[in-house]
């Protein structure tokens, strides 16, 4: 490749509304480029969660907008901006590799006079809705083409040269569509479109809106064979070991053992097979509690005395304690709430629930059991059935009883805002009733002093169910 020895510098702007769950895997990405001389603008349109937070922990320049239109904002990034060449990408957006920006690039230092702009590759993650995975994989080809008449132009991953941007900038006053507004003006010109490949990015949402369930998921089966670069996967940066997890032990009074097995150290040996979790913290308003803890090599955060009124729940001491946490670890991607008084747990049982949480694409993912037994609530119209009745159970639905105490692993943007489960919920099913036994009274503690006894060799058995 016949690059000039310094490449010419980049203005990366990123527009944000509320996008604490993507920008930090955006911004490494970015940072982590074969390109070094990079400047990064955010141009945020008031947002109302940890978006500005963790964008700050980054070396970036922040501009805040009270109105969004597209246009506009791209253009108010730039102008603050000192690149030779100007990348626009979403806050959803992230970088494949390391050579995104490389590959952007290289096609102004091939025929700079005449390409107008270049924008790149789109492709679905793992978990993207099947409409979107079939607009991305239709629209985001694999072939490289320049377009003379084609207006086709996409900002959420694209560059442009700040010359030509002073000469003809984003339109300020259209809603939506400006990059092919933009398109059809440079086009109209005389100039170029670069359609690159290479320069890949993964985006959550599609370019397109709804059609017939049927006719999408058949599409996307057989564009899913074509495109056999294409595995479903997610960005680096998303995968388990990649992502800051902690793990909160909240306990009240003072420690429960069972006979001589202490049962929050018993949690924090469990918790220290789990290669995902990056911090073990215990919270109690005991100092004999927290000085158990820091000996055992975990950390301790105390809670305060409120949180232990009435009318105080878990959620109220997550927040907490995340608040407490993130004043010297700033960016936390999710949080496992453990009860110590769940003794018992399957082997690799930590690392399955953070694995289904990550690759299903969830808010939170919490342990269950499956139950054919009939279930009743008492309501405003008295006892209510559960569930299905006397059907054999071959034909019957079952009812899963959430074990959240056993494990329950939820993206932090909810523990911020008090929320211990986020909107949409996934279930690590658990095959084995022991996993239920919750010593809270001296009858399960019985029954888990007889287990504690055997300790069942639980490794020949079948753990989780499909």
């Amino acid at each position: 490749m016949n690059y000039p020895k310094k490449f010419p510098r980049v203005s990366v702007i990123i527009r944000t509304r509320n996008e604490e769950q993507w920008i930090v895997h955006c911004l490494r990405m970015v940072f982590s480029q074969t390109v070094q001389d990079v400047e990064v603008v955010v141009v945020d349109n008031k947002s109302t969660d940890n978006t500005l937070a963790l964008a700050r922990t980054f070396p970036v320049k922040i501009v805040e907008i009270e109105k969004y239109y597209p246009g506009q904002a791209l253009n108010n990034g730039i102008r603050v901006s000192h690149g030779e060449y100007a990348v626009c990408l979403s806050a959803h957006c992230i970088p494949k590799h390391e050579k995104w920006l490389e590959n952007l690039l290289r096609n102004f230092s091939a025929n700079e006079g005449n390409i107008a702009g270049v924008y790149g590759r789109q492709i679905p993650l793992r978990y993207s809705s099947g409409i979107d995975k079939r607009d991305l994989l239709i629209t985001f080809g694999l072939d490289k083409r320049i377009q003379h008449k084609d207006t086709f132009f996409h900002n959420a991953n694209s560059m442009i040269p700040r010359a030509l941007w002073e000469r003809l900038p984003f339109d300020e006053e259209v809603t939506n569509i400006e990059d092919r507004v933009w398109a059809q003006t440079v086009i109209n010109e005389g100039y170029q479109i670069v359609y690159e490949p290479e320069a890949e990015v993964f985006h959550y949402h599609g370019i397109h809106h709804s059609n017939k369930k049927e006719r999408y998921e058949q599409t996307v089966r057989i564009m899913e064979n074509l495109h056999m670069d294409f595995s479903g996967d997610l960005p680096a940066s998303f995968k388990p070991g990649q992502l800051n997890i902690i793990a909160f032990v909240p306990l009240i009074g003072e420690i429960k053992c069972v006979d001589r097995t202490n049962l929050l150290l018993r949690t924090i040996q469990q918790l220290r097979q789990c290669s995902y979790i990056k911090d073990v913290i215990v919270i109690s308003e005991r100092d004999s509690v927290l000085l158990f803890a820091q000996k055992e090599g975990v950390k301790a955060i105390k809670r305060e005395e409120k949180f232990l009124a009435r009318g105080k729940s878990v959620e109220n001491t997550l927040n907490f304690a995340l608040t407490e946490y993130e004043k010297q670890n700033p960016i936390t991607d999710a949080v496992l709430f453990v009860n110590y008084l769940f003794p018992f747990r399957p082997d690799g049982f930590f690392n399955a629930l953070i694995e289904q949480y990550v690759y299903t694409g969830s808010d939170s993912t919490i342990a269950a059991f499956k139950n054919f037994r009939l279930f009743w609530f008492c309501g405003e119209r008295g006892y209510q059935m559960i569930g299905e009745n006397l059907k054999p159970r071959s034909e019957k639905n079952p009812v899963y009883e959430g074990l959240i105490g056993l494990g329950c692993i939820t993206s932090s943007r909810f523990i911020r805002k008090g929320m211990l489960l986020g909107d949409q919920v996934e279930l690590l099913n658990i095959a084995n009733q022991q996993y239920t036994i919750k010593v809270s009274d001296p009858y399960f503690q019985e029954i888990a002093r007889f287990f504690l006894e055997k300790e069942l060799s639980l490794s020949e058995k079948k753990q989780f169910l499909p």
